[in-house]
């Protein structure tokens, strides 16, 4: 191609476009009974146009008119026609990117906006995706919803690429910028839990598992289709496995090879050799020409953008460092260490401790060859493996580098994925999901809306301006619902219908100077405590489609009352320009420092017409004679109508009548509390208090389990939301709320622990555990646990075969348990260093709640404490020792030495057939 040609030059990466100033929904576009559109227009959304300026065409809200003559791009403008319908401006280069932006966007923010043109802006805007970006501004939940949603919506208008390279250059900026990286600290860059990140990740799980079993799976099939495999190259942990039945300190003869070294010497030299084999079969797999050219596009441009941005814009020497550490500990590792989470392996297949170990180490030896360094004082018994590393550290960044090194077939492929018209022909409207999605974004931004305004630059009010551009979200669940039930009539129904909704939408009621004097304070007072503890919250309708404003009074203090009130106006004040349902739950607590007639009479006069006029229905949840004393007071101040819309309700039941149980998220007291007052009667069996076998055979919700549901969703829920809490077991939670809780769980009552405080949850799971009339290690073998402890001495090993023996007299329901629970523990250990929570505290917090004596001298439990917390310790940190699969295992495991060698051999045909049908649960 010749250079001077302008029209063959490559088009260049798009930018989302605005919308005009004259914005009005338009009706759907009738449809034929068989579901297909008729008339020309094969679209049923608004179509979008260039902005004003942009290149000399009109930006207009509503189907294409066909006077609309088509144009060519020429040298002034930025835009370009297909079929007399102009396309999206087109982005200029990087260099003019960020001027660019901010003039699209201050146009954009004086128009109104549909989804369409949101979710182009959200995903390709540099100041919109930085202003996002923030580790504090989001929960992990909420990240990784909003991580969901945006790749969905960038996925589904060819905007990935380019939202991956903004949203890494925002991750290059803050991890080499000093003022926010700690002195000493180095670059922190791609570490932790951040948008780019969970995108990432999004990628990887929606893109990579193909990939992934393409390469994996053969050398994963070796590892476990070989059950006598070991690996195990710990000593520490090799020892107890390995150790000789004699209790001498010599060696016996039959324990003895023919060098005279013991045989756990002679396996661990073994296993180091097999494991060096299988960590190259692995290596070989993942750095050969086969995974370079069959990698995703998507994974391979992330690591294109990551090794740019280190070369030439940020000079960064360890780009090869930063890539594996998107391409190993991002994509391989975990699937190597976890190949169920991302589907790798049939469903039916069941991975063993000892072969869960395997796979780790061999994950330490490839995370070691992507950081770049050998093994050193950290962990001695790998050392032997740096020669391997070595070795494979000059591939590994060769293989890097390829990756990063696009092929001219893959910049065709990325630059077709940028043109103009290949994304104007994607729109979301089309999607029920992705319009979900695009909502599911809205409203975590105008949940944090303040805390993104504290930042105070230009970013950030850009895109609170965009937001507010949006329908409102239930607009939007209205607008949905009128156009679906419209499909079936005429045309002209349809503008009158839209028409009049429109009309209502549009009514509007004056807002007072007093309140805008208290919606100005509300906005500089600092409620993200209140925030926190879901004072007030709106996340669902009812079934007309109006939001369900739920404010409850447990956790309000007296001197919180005014702030309450502020609170309460800034959140709501967008809310009620609408209809709108509010649910009032009334705390008992006798502490409770509740709204005096006064306080609630000022609040009635201090809101606006908007608040009393939308309000379909006040429910005031269990009243107390004092609540309706003071509504009797207010009659002389409140219009009939009011009252009309007031419901003084004493049981749940009534309010489910009008909103649905599932769409009603309430406080998990007030449900407590409901079941309380009203004596509501279960027929599920209980769960506290209960010998452990009654439990798992008469509830309904355990059996055909091995562990007790609701207590392994309390368990799951400390391990994937808590887990870095610091204090967690350790710092006691509310114990009112504890027991109504425990209440809860005893009816049978399905709770929403998102909202449950983290140590009120632990606490839970510890009271289940003491409550236990027979303790998960039950009295009989109360003095073994102690003895094999005092008679051992020091000797861990001895201590370990000791209660590999006990562990296997446990009952099933009580063994399956405990290995629920000693799985979370040890994973809670490994995160000491942020939850403050080693596996000593861990024991100390836990021992005397699982493992208790029977007898009446409480002098007894004092004198055991230190061999009872040892041994719960040493349970913690041995738990892939202790806890195997199949309890006849333990007893059996007699260590006997490997002769063979565990080499990979040549996969047959059989191979795959015959893992899929192996149950690991049968030993």
């Amino acid at each position: 191609m010749s250079d001077s040609s302008s029209a063959s030059s490559p088009p260049q990466q798009q930018e989302p476009p605005a919308k005009a100033s004259s914005y009005k929904v338009l009706p759907t576009t009738p449809t034929n009974n068989n579901g297909s559109t008729s008339g020309v227009h094969s679209r049923s959304r608004t179509t979008i146009r260039p902005l004003p300026g942009s290149g000399g065409s009109t930006l207009v809200a509503g189907h294409h008119h066909p006077s609309s003559s088509p144009t060519t791009s020429t040298n002034n403008t930025n835009t370009t026609t297909t079929m007399g319908r102009p396309s999206l401006p087109v982005l200029p280069s990087q260099d003019n990117l960020g001027a660019h932006t901010h003039r699209l966007v201050s146009t954009m923010v004086k128009t109104a906006l549909d989804y369409d043109q949101f979710a182009q802006v959200i995903t390709t805007s540099p100041s919109l995706l930085s202003a996002l970006y923030s580790q504090r501004l989001l929960n992990s939940s909420e990240l990784d919803e909003m991580a969901s949603a945006l790749y969905q919506l960038a996925n589904a208008l060819s905007t990935l690429c380019f939202m991956n390279k903004v949203l890494i250059g925002i991750e290059f900026e803050r991890g080499t910028d000093t003022s926010t990286t700690p002195t000493g600290s180095g670059l922190v860059i791609m570490r932790g839990n951040t948008i780019a990140t969970k995108i990432m990740d999004n990628i990887v799980k929606s893109e990579g598992v193909d990939y992934l079993k393409s390469i994996l799976l053969e050398p994963m099939k070796k590892v476990l289709l070989d059950e006598a495999l070991d690996l195990e190259i710990d000593p520490n942990k090799f020892e107890s496995n390995a150790r000789m039945e004699s209790d001498t300190d010599l060696p016996s003869l039959e324990n003895t090879n023919f060098e005279g070294k013991p045989n756990h010497e002679m396996r661990v030299e073994e296993n180091l050799e097999n494991l060096n084999l299988f960590c190259r079969y692995f290596l070989d797999r993942m750095l050969s020409r086969e995974a370079l050219e069959s990698m995703p596009f998507n994974i391979r441009y992330i690591c294109k953008v990551i090794y740019e941005m280190c070369r030439d814009k940020y000079r960064v020497e360890n780009a090869e460092t930063l890539i594996a550490s998107f391409v190993f500990l991002r994509l391989f590792n975990p699937t190597i260490v976890y190949p169920e989470s991302r589907e790798i392996l049939p469903t039916e297949v069941k991975i063993h401790s000892k072969q869960r170990r395997n796979l780790v180490l061999i994950s330490k030896v490839i995370q070691q060859i992507a950081n770049g360094f050998e093994f050193g004082a950290k962990e001695t018994f790998m050392i032997p493996l740096n020669p391997l590393i070595n070795e494979y550290i000059e591939k590994a960044k060769k293989f890097l580098v390829e990756c990063a090194t696009l092929d001219c077939e893959m910049k065709l492929e990325a630059m077709e994925k940028q043109v103009p018209e290949k994304v104007k022909s994607k729109v979301i409207s089309n999607d029920d999901k992705l319009i979900q999605d695009a909502m599911n974004v809205q409203m975590l931004i105008k949940t944090h809306e303040k805390t993104i305004l504290e930042k105070n630059n230009q970013n950030c009010k850009d895109l609170i301006n965009v937001l507010n551009r949006l329908p409102k979200i239930e607009e939007a669940i209205k607008t949905e619902i009128i156009n679906h039930s419209s499909s079936s009539n005429n045309s002209s129904s349809n503008t009158l219908t839209s028409s009049s909704v429109t009309s209502k939408e549009d009514k509007k009621y004056q807002d007072s100077e007093r309140y805008l004097e208290l919606l100005e304070k509300a906005k500089q007072e600092d409620v993200r405590d209140l925030e926190a503890m879901n004072v007030l919250t709106c996340r669902h309708t009812d079934p007309q489609g109006r939001p369900v404003v739920i404010f409850s009074e447990e956790k309000i203090r007296k001197e919180d009352l005014e702030r309450t009130l502020l609170y309460m106006i800034a959140k709501l004040d967008k809310v009620v320009e609408n209809d709108y349902v509010m649910i009032w739950c009334v705390s008992n607590s006798t502490s409770q420092a509740r709204p005096g007639f006064s306080w609630m009479l000022n609040v009635y006069r201090t809101i606006t017409r908007k608040y009393k006029k939308n309000l379909k229905s006040l429910y005031i949840l269990h009243p107390t004679m004092m609540i309706k004393v003071i509504m009797k007071c207010f009659s002389p101040f409140v219009s009939e109508k009011f009252w009309k819309k007031l419901h003084l309700v004493d049981s749940i039941q009534d309010i489910y009548k009008d909103i649905p149980e599932e769409t009603l998220p309430l406080p998990p007291t007030t449900v407590a509390y409901d079941i309380m007052q009203n004596n509501i009667k279960s027929n599920q069996y209980a769960l506290f208090g209960v010998p452990l076998e009654d439990v798992m055979t008469n509830r309904k919700d355990c059996i055909g389990n091995l562990v007790p549901t609701p207590i392994k969703k309390c368990m799951d829920f400390m391990r994937n939301h808590h887990a870095d809490t610091r204090g967690i077991f350790r710092i006691s939670g509310n114990q009112a709320t504890v027991n109504q809780l425990k209440i809860l769980l005893n009816h049978g009552s399905n709770v929403d622990l998102h909202h449950v405080d983290c140590h009120v949850l632990s606490s839970l799971i510890k009271l289940f555990f003491r409550e236990l009339p027979d303790p998960l290690f039950k009295y009989s073998i109360y003095d073994e646990i102690i003895n094999a402890v005092k008679e051992a001495g020091s000797s861990t090993s001895i201590i370990i075969e000791r209660l590999k023996i006990i562990i296997a007299k446990l009952p099933q329901y009580h063994f399956e348990l405990a290995k629920e629970l000693f799985s979370l523990l040890y994973y809670l250990q490994t995160l000491s260093e942020e939850n403050m929570m080693n596996a000593h505290n861990l024991a100390i917090v836990f021992g005397p709640n699982i493992i208790r004596s029977n007898s009446p001298n409480p002098l007894l439990a004092l004198q055991d404490n230190g061999p009872l917390t040892y041994a719960t310790e040493i349970m913690i940190c041995y738990y892939d020792q202790l806890f195997t699969t199949n309890q006849s295992v333990i007893i059996e495991n007699n260590a006997r030495p490997v002769s063979r060698n565990h080499r990979p051999q040549a996969l047959n045909d059989g191979d795959l057939e015959k893992l899929k049908s192996l149950n690991f649960d049968q030993q």
